[in-house]
């Protein structure tokens, strides 16, 4: 279950916030501390961006998130909120304030038009964001975004089974040393190989709380108890 960061690629669907230290918004938004932003003074500005696509190994996806750093400088706090696209379906988030801190935030969105997020929704997607204006008086600053992404979880066959709620299949465990997994729970030992180096293999998992250690130099927490 890698997580991916997906910086943006290009122009997506909308551009209405104004560069500040690079050709487009596109640019200025990539990446974080290089002294460029997409800024704006207007009320209602849409920026919507393509992102890097996952890898072409990737079968399908867990969760995508939108990732954004924000601040202000202008006389007084400014709003702004999230948006992300997919086909004709539009989110928002909640809006925020922007402050003179420059802040990241981080969103879990759910997908456009409802159902599981897919791994053609995620090369597909949109990611940006919205000036509003949230009070009954003017606001009077100058929002700045200076890095907006995508992060997705999702699942790649090259890699190893992992450890998840459920039944796995895991590689042996060392073979030029003994192993042993034990329980905290009951201190029973669930898998206690001797030093003869014969190749073993876990094929159950069934979650309790257990400590597996290995070579007695390495000790790694898991949530699991193991049987052969």
């Amino acid at each position: 279950m890698p997580t991916i960061q997906l910086p943006v690629s290009g122009a997506g669907t909308s551009s209405q916030w104004t560069p500040d230290g690079g050709a487009t918004t596109a640019e200025c938004v990539r990446a974080a501390g290089d002294g460029k932003t997409a800024t704006t003074d207007a009320f209602g500005q849409l920026d919507l961006h393509e992102l890097e696509d996952l890898p072409a190994t990737a079968a399908s996806v867990d969760w995508f998130k939108t990732r954004l750093i924000v601040f202000d400088t202008g006389s007084a706090p400014t709003s702004w909120r999230p948006a992300i696209r997919l086909g004709a379906t539009t989110l928002y988030g909640d809006a925020l304030q922007a402050t003179a801190v420059p802040t990241a935030y981080e969103f879990s969105w759910a997908r456009p038009g409802g159902g599981a997020w897919t791994v053609a929704d995620v090369n597909a997607v949109k990611a940006g964001y919205e000036s509003v204006l949230t009070v009954p008086i003017p606001e009077t600053g100058e929002p700045r975004i200076g890095d907006c992404r995508g992060v997705c979880s999702y699942q790649d066959p090259r890699l190893p089974p992992m450890i998840v709620h459920g039944t796995a299949v895991i590689p042996a465990l060392a073979r030029s040393s003994s192993a042993v997994v034990d329980r905290s729970s009951s201190g029973a030992a669930s898998i206690d190989r001797d030093n003869s180096g014969a190749a073993g293999m876990i094929v159950s998992i069934a979650w309790m709380p257990c400590v597996v250690a290995v070579n007695s130099s390495m000790a790694l927490c898991l949530s699991a108890s193991a049987s052969t």
